[in-house]
C-alpha cells in the first residue's frame, strides 16, 4: 500500500542499536564462564574492557539515548 501511494518508508533495527551502542565512559567486566581468557602476571583473572554497550548493562539506555 505504501508503494502505491509512493510513500517513502524508513526503518531501524533499535534492538541491535541498543545494544551496540558506544560507551561515553569505560566500563569493565569478568570474562563469561566458558571464555578462555589467560590469566594476568599475578596469577590473577583479567578483567575486559567494553567498547560497547551489552544488554543488561545499566549505561545502555543512557548511551542509547545519548547517540
Amino acid at each position: 500500500r505504501a508503494a502505491a501511494l509512493r510513500l517513502e518508508l524508513h526503518s531501524a533495527d533499535i534492538s541491535s542499536a541498543f545494544v551496540n551502542a558506544k560507551l561515553s565512559s569505560p566500563v569493565y567486566m569478568m570474562a563469561p564462564t566458558g571464555m578462555d581468557v589467560p590469566l594476568g602476571e599475578d596469577g590473577k583473572p583479567r578483567v575486559l574492557r567494553l567498547s560497547k554497550a551489552l544488554y543488561g548493562l545499566r549505561a545502555s539506555p543512557r548511551e542509547w539515548f545519548n547517540t
